[in-house]
């Protein structure tokens, strides 16, 4: 299933577009719910990129975290700034070097290949999000394209729902 969507996800149409309207979709329930302290992955490969969403939410002077995957597979969040400097990790993904690790956030914005209506994800396969967002008290929100959707994601026992996932 991964393969799948990874390849799918080679192929979004009108990608731009899309990832503006998730964009925009993100920072109004923020606004919404008046949340301050934020944590958003840093988008790799075909992901929906965060890219403008990390932008806008400096812009609203929120409190942005960014992950760091660790030896062992879990994730640190450390708060990163607009001239936050990155490097790549041995994964190809970009991360800050930890400067403010945090763990309490009002929301958390998760990577996934796939989900569904019920708050499922399909993630990488690693686990780091998981391990994370089961300790977690912040609201779980998911990023995608709508082509991300499908009618039932098997889950692990070690599963953790989003509270919702914000797609067009």
């Amino acid at each position: 299933m991964r393969a799948t969507f990874r390849e799918r996800l080679k192929n979004i149409d009108y990608r731009k577009e899309k990832e503006d309207i998730v964009t925009e979709k993100a920072v109004a329930l923020i606004e919404k719910y008046g949340y301050k302290k934020i944590a958003v992955y840093l988008s790799f490969g075909t992901e929906l990129s965060t890219d403008n969403l990390i932008k806008a939410l400096f812009e609203k002077n929120k409190y942005v975290y960014a992950p760091v995957v660790t030896d062992d597979f879990n994730l640190v969040f450390t708060r990163i700034y607009p001239d936050t400097e990155y490097f790549i990790n041995s994964f190809g993904i970009r991360e800050p070097k930890i400067s403010e690790p945090e763990t309490d956030f009002d929301a958390i914005f998760v990577p996934l290949l796939a989900f569904d209506g019920d708050g499922r994800r399909l993630g990488r396969g690693k686990g780091c999000y998981d391990k994370f967002l089961s300790t977690s008290r912040a609201k779980k929100i998911g990023l995608a394209f709508a082509e991300q959707k499908v009618e039932t994601v098997p889950t692990e026992e070690t599963d953790v729902k989003l509270d919702r996932v914000i797609y067009f």
